[in-house]
Protein backbone atom coordinates (compact mmCIF):
# COMPACT_ATOMS: atom_id res chain seq x y z
CA UNK A 1 0.00 0.00 0.00
CA UNK A 2 3.11 2.66 0.81
CA UNK A 3 4.36 1.15 -2.15
CA UNK A 4 1.68 2.84 -4.17
CA UNK A 5 1.36 5.94 -2.25
CA UNK A 6 5.11 6.54 -3.00
CA UNK A 7 3.90 6.26 -6.65
CA UNK A 8 1.11 8.29 -7.20
CA UNK A 9 3.21 10.93 -4.96
CA UNK A 10 5.77 10.37 -7.63
CA UNK A 11 3.61 11.33 -10.23
CA UNK A 12 1.85 13.53 -8.84
CA UNK A 13 5.24 15.83 -8.40
CA UNK A 14 6.22 15.02 -11.74
CA UNK A 15 2.69 16.38 -13.24
CA UNK A 16 3.26 20.03 -11.36
CA UNK A 17 6.78 20.43 -12.58
CA UNK A 18 5.81 20.09 -15.81
CA UNK A 19 3.41 22.37 -15.34
CA UNK A 20 5.80 24.62 -13.23
CA UNK A 21 8.15 24.46 -16.04
CA UNK A 22 5.46 25.53 -19.12
CA UNK A 23 4.69 28.31 -17.05
CA UNK A 24 8.56 29.66 -16.80
CA UNK A 25 9.10 29.10 -20.64
CA UNK A 26 6.01 30.78 -21.23
CA UNK A 27 2.84 32.33 -19.15
CA UNK A 28 -0.55 29.80 -19.71
CA UNK A 29 -2.66 32.12 -17.28
CA UNK A 30 -2.97 35.39 -15.44
CA UNK A 31 -0.88 37.27 -18.60
CA UNK A 32 -2.01 40.19 -20.52
CA UNK A 33 0.15 42.04 -23.54
CA UNK A 34 -0.69 45.37 -24.14
CA UNK A 35 -0.24 47.27 -28.04
CA UNK A 36 -0.97 50.41 -29.49
CA UNK A 37 -2.82 50.75 -32.50
CA UNK A 38 -2.24 53.76 -34.75
CA UNK A 39 -4.01 54.04 -37.95
CA UNK A 40 -3.85 56.95 -40.59
CA UNK A 41 -1.03 59.35 -41.27
CA UNK A 42 0.48 62.37 -38.94
CA UNK A 43 -0.64 64.76 -38.00
CA UNK A 44 -4.58 63.23 -38.46
CA UNK A 45 -3.66 59.85 -37.33
CA UNK A 46 -5.11 58.17 -34.62
CA UNK A 47 -4.24 55.22 -31.51
CA UNK A 48 -6.35 53.26 -29.98
CA UNK A 49 -4.94 50.51 -27.00
CA UNK A 50 -5.94 47.05 -27.31
CA UNK A 51 -4.61 44.41 -25.45
CA UNK A 52 -4.20 40.33 -25.09
CA UNK A 53 -5.37 38.29 -22.20
CA UNK A 54 -4.92 34.67 -20.99
CA UNK A 55 -8.23 33.29 -18.96
CA UNK A 56 -9.31 29.63 -18.66
CA UNK A 57 -8.74 27.06 -20.34
CA UNK A 58 -9.62 24.24 -23.00
CA UNK A 59 -9.09 20.68 -24.45
CA UNK A 60 -8.66 20.72 -28.31
CA UNK A 61 -7.07 17.59 -30.13
CA UNK A 62 -6.88 15.86 -25.85
CA UNK A 63 -4.50 19.20 -25.51
CA UNK A 64 -5.19 21.48 -22.80
CA UNK A 65 -4.56 24.91 -23.73
CA UNK A 66 -4.98 28.39 -22.63
CA UNK A 67 -7.44 30.84 -24.04
CA UNK A 68 -6.36 33.76 -25.64
CA UNK A 69 -8.93 36.91 -25.74
CA UNK A 70 -8.57 39.92 -27.65
CA UNK A 71 -9.99 43.87 -26.31
CA UNK A 72 -9.89 45.86 -29.01
CA UNK A 73 -9.97 48.92 -26.69
CA UNK A 74 -8.75 48.91 -23.17
CA UNK A 75 -11.43 51.37 -22.80
CA UNK A 76 -14.33 49.50 -23.23
CA UNK A 77 -15.92 45.75 -22.03
CA UNK A 78 -15.55 44.16 -25.38
CA UNK A 79 -13.13 40.90 -25.73
CA UNK A 80 -13.23 38.26 -28.40
CA UNK A 81 -11.91 34.57 -27.71
CA UNK A 82 -9.12 34.59 -30.77
CA UNK A 83 -6.87 31.64 -29.72
CA UNK A 84 -5.03 28.80 -27.88
CA UNK A 85 -1.74 28.33 -26.46
CA UNK A 86 0.32 25.63 -24.99
CA UNK A 87 3.98 24.99 -24.58
CA UNK A 88 5.80 21.44 -25.34
CA UNK A 89 9.44 21.09 -25.27
CA UNK A 90 10.21 25.05 -25.11
CA UNK A 91 7.94 25.39 -28.09
CA UNK A 92 5.02 27.89 -27.79
CA UNK A 93 2.31 26.75 -29.91
CA UNK A 94 -0.75 28.47 -30.81
CA UNK A 95 -3.49 28.32 -32.40
CA UNK A 96 -5.90 30.79 -34.18
CA UNK A 97 -10.08 29.98 -33.65
CA UNK A 98 -11.67 28.80 -36.69
CA UNK A 99 -14.34 32.19 -35.97
CA UNK A 100 -11.27 34.89 -35.87
CA UNK A 101 -11.09 35.89 -39.41
CA UNK A 102 -9.47 39.18 -38.50
CA UNK A 103 -7.63 41.51 -40.60
CA UNK A 104 -4.48 43.57 -39.82
CA UNK A 105 -6.28 47.26 -40.23
CA UNK A 106 -9.08 46.58 -37.98
CA UNK A 107 -6.16 46.48 -35.14
CA UNK A 108 -5.84 42.94 -34.75
CA UNK A 109 -3.18 40.69 -36.34
CA UNK A 110 -3.75 39.24 -40.02
CA UNK A 111 -2.14 36.31 -39.49
CA UNK A 112 -0.36 33.92 -42.17
CA UNK A 113 -3.01 31.77 -44.29
CA UNK A 114 -0.82 28.96 -43.65
CA UNK A 115 -1.47 28.94 -40.02
CA UNK A 116 -4.87 29.20 -39.94
CA UNK A 117 -6.77 26.61 -37.45
CA UNK A 118 -3.76 24.96 -37.24
CA UNK A 119 -0.51 24.73 -34.38
CA UNK A 120 1.88 26.61 -35.16
CA UNK A 121 5.57 27.69 -32.96
CA UNK A 122 5.00 31.28 -31.88
CA UNK A 123 8.22 31.09 -30.19
CA UNK A 124 10.60 28.52 -29.92
CA UNK A 125 13.03 28.86 -26.90
CA UNK A 126 15.32 25.77 -27.74
CA UNK A 127 17.37 28.12 -30.29
CA UNK A 128 20.86 28.93 -30.26
CA UNK A 129 23.50 31.14 -31.53
CA UNK A 130 23.67 30.47 -35.46
CA UNK A 131 19.59 28.94 -35.88
CA UNK A 132 17.51 30.37 -38.02
CA UNK A 133 14.04 31.19 -37.25
CA UNK A 134 11.53 31.51 -40.13
CA UNK A 135 8.98 34.86 -39.68
CA UNK A 136 6.51 37.15 -41.63
CA UNK A 137 4.61 33.72 -43.12
CA UNK A 138 8.03 32.42 -44.38
CA UNK A 139 9.27 35.22 -46.34
CA UNK A 140 12.07 36.82 -43.73
CA UNK A 141 14.51 34.04 -41.84
CA UNK A 142 16.37 35.44 -39.18
CA UNK A 143 19.88 34.03 -37.46
CA UNK A 144 20.14 33.88 -33.90
CA UNK A 145 23.11 36.57 -33.50
CA UNK A 146 23.05 36.61 -29.41
CA UNK A 147 22.11 34.61 -26.25
CA UNK A 148 21.83 35.74 -23.00
CA UNK A 149 19.52 35.73 -19.54
CA UNK A 150 17.75 38.60 -18.18
CA UNK A 151 15.68 38.45 -14.66
CA UNK A 152 12.20 37.67 -15.03
CA UNK A 153 9.92 37.47 -11.38
CA UNK A 154 12.80 35.93 -9.98
CA UNK A 155 13.84 33.63 -12.60
CA UNK A 156 16.70 33.46 -15.08
CA UNK A 157 15.47 33.22 -18.24
CA UNK A 158 16.66 32.96 -21.89
CA UNK A 159 16.42 35.97 -24.03
CA UNK A 160 17.33 35.92 -27.84
CA UNK A 161 18.25 38.45 -30.28
CA UNK A 162 18.33 38.07 -34.18
CA UNK A 163 20.10 40.05 -36.90
CA UNK A 164 17.81 41.92 -38.66
CA UNK A 165 14.60 42.45 -36.17
CA UNK A 166 14.71 45.76 -35.39
CA UNK A 167 17.87 46.56 -36.19
CA UNK A 168 18.91 44.17 -33.32
CA UNK A 169 17.47 45.78 -30.82
CA UNK A 170 14.51 43.75 -30.04
CA UNK A 171 14.50 39.99 -28.99
CA UNK A 172 12.42 37.21 -27.61
CA UNK A 173 12.05 36.25 -23.87
CA UNK A 174 10.85 33.40 -22.20
CA UNK A 175 8.15 33.74 -19.77
CA UNK A 176 6.92 36.84 -22.05
CA UNK A 177 7.43 36.65 -26.08
CA UNK A 178 8.91 39.34 -28.25
CA UNK A 179 9.74 43.32 -27.67
CA UNK A 180 7.65 43.86 -30.67
CA UNK A 181 4.80 42.16 -29.85
CA UNK A 182 3.03 38.85 -28.65
CA UNK A 183 1.95 37.92 -32.66
CA UNK A 184 4.39 40.65 -34.62
CA UNK A 185 6.59 38.09 -36.64
CA UNK A 186 3.65 35.38 -37.12
CA UNK A 187 1.39 38.46 -39.41
CA UNK A 188 1.95 39.50 -43.31
CA UNK A 189 4.33 41.69 -43.82
CA UNK A 190 1.90 44.96 -44.60
CA UNK A 191 1.26 46.27 -47.82
CA UNK A 192 0.56 49.74 -46.68
CA UNK A 193 2.16 52.03 -43.97
CA UNK A 194 -1.83 53.39 -43.29
CA UNK A 195 -1.39 51.62 -39.61
CA UNK A 196 0.96 50.23 -37.20
CA UNK A 197 1.24 48.50 -33.90
CA UNK A 198 3.61 48.73 -31.05
CA UNK A 199 4.03 47.14 -28.00
CA UNK A 200 3.55 48.79 -24.79
CA UNK A 201 3.64 46.39 -21.56
CA UNK A 202 3.64 43.14 -20.49
CA UNK A 203 1.85 42.27 -16.90
CA UNK A 204 1.71 38.84 -15.05
CA UNK A 205 -0.67 38.35 -11.81
CA UNK A 206 -0.92 41.66 -12.14
CA UNK A 207 2.26 42.89 -12.14
CA UNK A 208 4.13 44.61 -14.93
CA UNK A 209 7.24 42.73 -15.92
CA UNK A 210 8.29 44.92 -18.85
CA UNK A 211 7.52 48.21 -20.05
CA UNK A 212 8.86 49.63 -23.77
CA UNK A 213 10.64 52.51 -22.97
CA UNK A 214 8.86 54.59 -25.22
CA UNK A 215 5.99 54.77 -22.90
CA UNK A 216 5.99 56.41 -19.05
CA UNK A 217 3.41 53.90 -17.75
CA UNK A 218 1.24 50.76 -18.67
CA UNK A 219 -2.59 50.67 -18.54
CA UNK A 220 -3.49 49.24 -15.13
CA UNK A 221 -4.41 44.92 -15.39
CA UNK A 222 -7.49 44.79 -15.55
CA UNK A 223 -9.59 40.79 -16.40
CA UNK A 224 -12.96 42.36 -15.63
CA UNK A 225 -14.21 42.78 -19.19
CA UNK A 226 -14.55 38.81 -19.38
CA UNK A 227 -16.53 38.11 -16.53
CA UNK A 228 -19.95 36.10 -16.84
CA UNK A 229 -22.49 38.27 -18.31
CA UNK A 230 -25.42 38.88 -16.68
CA UNK A 231 -29.36 37.96 -18.10
CA UNK A 232 -30.36 41.47 -17.66
CA UNK A 233 -27.87 42.98 -19.74
CA UNK A 234 -28.84 41.63 -22.66
CA UNK A 235 -32.45 42.77 -24.48
CA UNK A 236 -34.76 40.62 -26.32
CA UNK A 237 -38.12 40.88 -27.88
CA UNK A 238 -40.29 38.46 -29.95
CA UNK A 239 -42.91 40.15 -32.55
CA UNK A 240 -45.36 37.58 -33.66
CA UNK A 241 -47.18 39.80 -36.15
CA UNK A 242 -43.30 39.82 -38.30
CA UNK A 243 -42.30 36.98 -36.60
CA UNK A 244 -38.84 38.61 -35.95
CA UNK A 245 -36.81 38.42 -32.63
CA UNK A 246 -34.73 41.37 -31.45
CA UNK A 247 -31.36 41.47 -29.98
CA UNK A 248 -29.21 44.05 -28.15
CA UNK A 249 -26.16 43.81 -26.02
CA UNK A 250 -23.10 45.06 -24.47
CA UNK A 251 -21.20 42.46 -26.16
CA UNK A 252 -20.58 41.36 -29.38
CA UNK A 253 -22.99 38.32 -30.98
CA UNK A 254 -21.60 36.12 -33.09
CA UNK A 255 -24.17 33.40 -33.28
CA UNK A 256 -28.18 33.17 -31.76
CA UNK A 257 -29.44 29.42 -32.10
CA UNK A 258 -33.11 28.68 -31.49
CA UNK A 259 -34.18 25.64 -29.85
CA UNK A 260 -37.78 24.20 -28.44
CA UNK A 261 -38.75 23.23 -24.88
CA UNK A 262 -37.16 20.04 -26.01
CA UNK A 263 -33.85 21.14 -27.12
CA UNK A 264 -34.31 20.79 -30.96
CA UNK A 265 -32.67 23.30 -33.12
CA UNK A 266 -35.12 25.11 -35.10
CA UNK A 267 -33.01 28.14 -36.83
CA UNK A 268 -29.29 28.86 -36.46
CA UNK A 269 -28.10 32.55 -37.28
CA UNK A 270 -24.58 33.88 -37.82
CA UNK A 271 -24.32 37.66 -37.03
CA UNK A 272 -20.40 38.03 -36.81
CA UNK A 273 -19.76 40.83 -34.56
CA UNK A 274 -22.89 43.06 -33.87
CA UNK A 275 -24.59 45.00 -31.19
CA UNK A 276 -28.21 44.57 -32.20
CA UNK A 277 -29.35 42.35 -34.54
CA UNK A 278 -32.91 41.57 -35.74
CA UNK A 279 -33.55 37.60 -36.49
CA UNK A 280 -36.41 36.55 -38.67
CA UNK A 281 -37.89 33.35 -36.74
CA UNK A 282 -39.97 31.81 -39.32
CA UNK A 283 -39.99 28.52 -37.62
CA UNK A 284 -40.94 28.98 -34.05
CA UNK A 285 -44.29 27.37 -33.30
CA UNK A 286 -47.04 29.48 -32.66
CA UNK A 287 -47.68 28.76 -29.11
CA UNK A 288 -45.50 27.26 -26.74
CA UNK A 289 -41.88 28.09 -24.95
CA UNK A 290 -38.74 28.45 -26.73
CA UNK A 291 -34.99 29.32 -26.45
CA UNK A 292 -32.95 31.54 -28.30
CA UNK A 293 -29.31 31.01 -27.44
CA UNK A 294 -27.19 33.94 -28.09
CA UNK A 295 -23.30 33.15 -28.49
CA UNK A 296 -20.91 36.19 -27.94
CA UNK A 297 -17.65 36.40 -30.24
CA UNK A 298 -15.66 35.63 -26.84
CA UNK A 299 -17.11 32.34 -26.69
CA UNK A 300 -19.74 33.34 -23.70
CA UNK A 301 -23.56 32.68 -23.68
CA UNK A 302 -26.74 33.89 -22.28
CA UNK A 303 -30.11 31.99 -23.15
CA UNK A 304 -33.49 33.97 -22.84
CA UNK A 305 -36.88 32.64 -23.21
CA UNK A 306 -39.17 33.06 -26.05
CA UNK A 307 -43.24 32.76 -25.64
CA UNK A 308 -45.37 32.17 -28.32
CA UNK A 309 -49.34 33.15 -27.81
Amino acid sequence: MKKIKYILVFFLLFFLSIIAYSQEVFPLANAQWTERFTYGEYPNSTSTFFRYVLQGDTVIDNIKRSKVYYIPDINKRDSLLVGYFYVKDKVVYYRQDVNDKPSGSSGHLDICDAYFGKDYPLYDFSLNEGDTASVYCGDVKLIVTLVDTLILEGIKQKRIFFNGYNNGLSYWLEGMGSTMGLFDHVEKIPTCSCYSRQFVCFCHNDTVLYLHPAFSECPQADFSSINEIKQDMVNISYNPTEHTISITSPYLINQVKIVNSSGVLLQKEQINGKYQTIVRAEHLPETGVCVAQIIFQDGRTVSKKIISK
